[in-house]
């Protein structure tokens, strides 16, 4: 039940989600110029000129930049035709000039730091931070276990198609009570130019576990995700291991159990996600250096 939950909110969003811009039809080669008489006798011209609630009204220049004046700075604004425009500008709050197109699909590259489609690189490097709470009893052998978890993916995809992308990733997840780490492969199905679904099946290999149980290598643990624009995204995952007992007081010694766990939760990944990494390493040595300071 789970498992269907989840992929009925996937689908919701995935509804939700905003389309790729694409290019304005309105925008022509041929616009008119307008004329701005600001204060001191300065004098502007620009293609678009577009007040904001704020007081302040954005311009374009004829080679494209943009910059932002203030609107009580503009004595007169005028047309090609040398119209006067200004009523309509800084009392009626309409803009003028030509419709801006969207901005275009970024820059083809052979690889790069974000994830993205075939049309705007042929790899990309994997570098995402999770945080994850647990949807399940959170017990074992009737211990404690912790409800939120940090887990880190670092590792290559190439695309292999216009909308799919294989990859593999290293992986190290922890939480109060347990660390884990391991391997994942990496399928990458591009549903559109900014969004993503990932499934990512993996191995655990390594594992750390407080308590009455020791780990038994090796376990499960997979994500299924939907990824924005490479920066952000909602994942689920689930893990499955198996743990023998260290004492008799819950089950025979040596009784080998399997556990599994779910967890939901929110992910960066690119640039956000080397930063969100950044940040844990930090709060960790902080942590580590106040536990040395007093003497614990």
């Amino acid at each position: 039940m789970r498992g269907l939950s989840f992929l009925a909110i996937l689908v919701a969003l995935l509804c939700l989600a905003p389309r790729c811009p694409a290019a304005n039809p309105a925008a022509t080669d041929s616009v008119m110029v307008l004329t701005l008489h600001m204060e001191h006798g300065i004098t502007r011209r620009v293609v678009h000129i577009e007040p904001r609630a704020d007081g302040m009204a954005a311009i374009t220049a004829p080679d494209g930049t943009v910059d932002y004046i203030p609107l009580y700075k503009i004595q007169r604004v005028e047309d090609a035709s040398g119209a006067d425009r200004t009523s309509e500008v800084v009392r009626r709050g309409r803009w003028l000039g030509a419709e801006l197109p969207a901005p275009g699909p970024p820059a083809w590259k052979p690889f790069r730091f974000r994830a993205g489609p075939k049309s705007f690189c042929d790899s990309y490097l994997i570098t995402e931070t999770a945080l994850l709470w647990r949807t399940d009893a959170p017990t074992l052998f009737g211990e404690h276990r912790g409800s939120l978890m940090v887990s880190l993916d670092y590792g290559y995809a190439r695309n292999v198609g216009a909308a799919t992308s294989l990859g593999g990733t290293v992986f190290a997840g922890a939480d109060e009570d347990v660390v884990r780490s391991g391997l994942r492969l990496r399928y990458v199905r591009w549903l559109r130019p900014n969004v993503s679904l990932d499934i990512a099946p993996g191995i655990v290999l390594l594992a750390d576990e407080q308590g009455l149980s020791r780990f038994k290598s090796p376990g499960f643990s997979s994500q299924v995700a939907v990824n924005f624009e490479g920066h952000v995204g909602l994942v689920a995952q689930v893990a499955s291991v198996a743990s023998r007992a260290r004492t008799a007081s819950y089950a025979p010694a040596d009784t080998v159990l399997h556990n599994t766990d779910w967890h939901v939760g929110v992910r960066l990944a690119g640039g956000m996600g080397v930063f969100g990494t950044a940040m844990l390493v930090g709060l960790t040595i902080l942590a580590v250096a106040s536990l040395s300071s007093s003497g614990l």
